[in-house]
């Protein structure tokens, strides 16, 4: 395994090389080879063990290395090294940990609970809007019928902070944000994130808070779930659960040697294990075992090594995964061949990508529910021929179709979205996109659009910026809801006003008239 980790030829190219001239010979491998030399020599010299350190491949693999010095009664016998593919390992946590980047910023775009509380104590409610049900179970009447009643669903563990900081933040007049815990009306333990800013007066004197609270519970959930794979991972690797073994290559059901890793593996001792004939394929699960040593034994026949990843059973029961890597060696040229091979758990891994494919769903199945339409876009517009801003799309959720009457893939075209803005709003609302998208800042808007039937509605329209690690802009998030219906019941409402005020200007006139008879 360590001469194929390196592209080593055979075992004998190393055998009896100094460290020194080992290192060297495969230093061309990584990405500072002089730097992978002089630490060989400074461990050596050192004498001191050292585990786990990281190693970067120029051909992007990652490497992780144990050393520790081999002492005799009477001083140094030697050095053994352990030399370990991580790659996929870094892989995953890397992925787990974009995922989780990546849908933070989706669900804290989602709707929340908009409230204004007094400028007084900050706590309490002036308003709260309808979302509160859905947040917490209880309608705006139940919620702003008692004054305490976000006081009193305040965690235990976190009523005392959040308090003090809302208390701190009156006193010395600066806006908050907060994250804590809140018990909903059904008894759920939910987090959320809240937002509070101070509205002032000409003066400055402040009127009250306005603020929002968003459901974090599934980013709170995502990142204890990214500590304790970490956790796995770290006890992964402190325990080094490297499983060797040798297998004669004419029965690759009986085992000739297992190290003494078997027993944290899979429950089994080397005696136990060595004692029951059979012990590998007893133990392959049993939706793996045909393949596995089909792919085995072929591989064998053709190439002579393997590396495979498959399921087995526990001396408990329990299933766990292995990637399994194989080379047929033949040790005498008077000895049969044999396998040399060694099992590494894997489990933690196959956890880690099954819930990142988990989550990938859980958050496209919540983005695709809500009742707006998400769509993200590159940062920078294209000029499109007819004149009109075009932007490349990334992701257009389905409930554009129900908005716009255009598909996803029909509002991907570039430049659909100015050509569908009401024609007496377009140069109004273009200009001021284009604006902001060149000062790099987000906007909300509310204008008329045009529906692929001919239909106008009202939209209103929030846009957000994602930044880099660099803050450079790198793609922006609009949310599209349909707003027609209010804008609707506004216009009859100042039809209905002006009605009154006409009736009430006539009755007035009516009655002026009245009096002027009669005093006649």
């Amino acid at each position: 395994a360590f001469c194929e980790l390196f592209g080593i030829p055979e075992p004998d190219a190393v055998i009896g090389a100094d460290c020194r001239q080992a290192a060297t010979s495969v230093k061309h491998l990584f990405v500072d080879p002089e730097r992978f030399v002089s630490r060989i020599e400074e461990l050596v010299r050192m004498r001191r063990p050292v585990l786990l350190e990281e190693l970067e491949l120029a051909d992007g693999r990652v490497l992780e290395r144990d050393y520790i010095p081999l002492d005799g009664p009477e001083g140094p016998i030697g050095h053994l090294w352990r030399y370990q593919d991580i790659t996929e390992r870094k892989r995953t946590e890397r992925g787990l940990q974009e995922a989780e980047t990546r849908y933070r910023e989706l669900v804290e775009m989602l709707p929340a609970v908009v409230y204004r509380a007094s400028a007084v104590d900050g706590i309490a409610p002036l308003y709260v809007s309808p979302q509160v049900e859905r947040l917490l179970g209880y309608t705006v009447e139940e919620w702003m019928a008692d004054p305490k009643n976000w006081e009193r669903h305040l965690h235990p563990d976190d009523a005392v902070r959040v308090l003090a900081e809302i208390r701190q933040a009156v006193e010395e007049g600066y806006d908050q944000s907060l994250e804590y815990r809140m018990i909903t009306r059904d008894g759920r333990v939910i987090w959320v994130r809240d937002e509070g800013r101070f509205v002032r007066d000409a003066t400055g004197r402040p009127l009250y808070v306005q603020g929002l609270m968003l459901d974090i519970t599934a980013r709170k959930e995502a990142e204890s779930a990214l500590r304790q794979a970490e956790a796995r991972y770290r006890l992964l690797v402190e325990q080094s659960p490297v499983v060797v073994y040798q297998v004669p290559a004419d029965d690759i059901r009986q085992t000739a040697y297992v190290s003494p890793q078997m027993e944290q593996l899979l429950g089994y001792t080397p005696a136990e294990w060595l004692e029951t004939p059979g012990s590998w394929a007893e133990h392959l699960h049993p939706e793996d075992r045909g393949w596995v040593e089909a792919a085995i034994e072929q591989a064998l026949a053709s190439e002579g090594r393997f590396t495979l990843e498959y399921r087995m059973r526990r001396k408990d029961g329990r299933v766990v995964w292995v990637q399994d890597h194989g080379v047929l060696l033949r040790p005498d040229p008077d000895q049969p061949e044999v396998i040399h091979g060694v099992m590494i758990d894997i489990t933690a891994q196959k956890e880690a990508e099954a819930r990142l494919r988990e989550a990938e769903a859980r958050f496209r199945t919540l983005v695709e529910q809500l009742p707006a339409a998400l769509i993200i876009v590159e940062h920078d517009a294209r000029r499109q021929s007819d004149g009109v801003p075009g932007w490349y799309t990334y992701y257009v959720s389905p409930q554009i179709e129900a908005i716009t009457g255009y598909t996803p893939e029909e509002w991907k075209t570039p430049g659909i979205w100015a050509r569908s803005i009401h024609p007496e709003d377009r140069e109004r609302i273009v200009g001021f996109v284009e604006r902001a998208v060149q000062a790099g800042e987000g906007f909300h808007l509310e204008y008329r659009l045009v529906r692929k039937d001919g239909r106008v509605i009202w939209l209103h329209h929030d846009d957000f910026v994602v930044r880099d690690a660099s803050g450079r802009p790198q793609y922006r998030h609009a949310l599209f809801l349909d707003i027609t219906q209010r804008k609707e019941a506004e216009t009859q409402l100042r039809e209905a006003q002006a009605r009154f005020q006409t009736l009430a200007e006539q009755l007035s006139a009516i009655t002026s008239a009245s009096r002027n008879l009669k005093s006649r």
